[in-house]
């Protein structure tokens, strides 16, 4: 989209890996960057792929829907006009719909039509395969959890079920590693650090297309 439309003159990238508009662009590197320029000025950043969809997937469902009434309510009053063309007061246009309620997708709604690194948990969720989870303290690394996902959400908050967990110790009096299971377990999405399969995710198979 953004190749399509011609940036503002004022847009000046700092080096190439952030220039949204060129080959060399690099997401790591804009996710480090303490300013980036934007080159449009009319850009609306989100958040994340629920605001997306609230903004962006659910307005044009609702435009084409108001388009889809209004094109119908057209339809419907000529019919009226064509059966009484000497009364074309009795044509009365049909009343306005109710509108109808906003319906809401939950995360592993949209997962399920995306791909991304929350795809990925959820495939791990669905086939219940087991993740590691590297966690971290307000110190440094605490640890790491090896166990079954059950649930999780866009802010990597985790639920891990028959969990082995290792930290280090914060107890002066016995310094070290510490072993535990534990049979569930919450992780708050602010102290992971890395989630990554422990059994390997094979590729969907490609749907059979049929020959005529």
């Amino acid at each position: 989209a953004m190749a399509a439309r011609q940036p503002h003159p004022p847009y000046r990238p700092p080096c190439p890996a952030l220039d949204f508009c060129a080959d060399t662009f690099d997401p790591e590197a804009a996710l480090a960057a303490a300013s980036l320029p934007l080159p449009y000025a009319d850009i609306l950043p989100l958040n994340n792929l629920a605001e997306y969809h609230s903004r962006i997937v659910l307005r044009r469902e609702r435009e084409e829907q108001q388009r889809r009434a209004e094109a119908k309510k057209s339809e419907e009053f000529q019919v009226r006009v064509e059966a009484h063309p000497a009364h074309p007061s009795k044509a009365i246009a049909p009343a306005e719909p109710a509108p109808r309620r906003k319906t809401r997708r939950s995360i592993l709604d949209i997962m399920r039509d995306a791909s991304g690194p929350l795809a990925v948990l959820l495939r791990c969720m669905d086939k219940h395969l087991r993740v590691r989870v590297d966690i971290r303290s307000f110190k440094g690394m605490r640890g790491r959890l090896t166990g079954y996902l059950v649930a999780f959400d866009k802010h990597l908050n985790l639920v891990l079920q028959d969990v082995d967990e290792t930290y280090t110790s914060l107890d002066r009096h016995a310094p070290g590693p510490v072993q535990r299971h534990v049979r569930q377990l919450f992780v708050r999405g602010d102290n992971v650090v890395i989630v990554a399969p422990l059994d390997p995710l094979r590729p969907e198979p490609a749907p059979v297309q049929m020959r005529p």
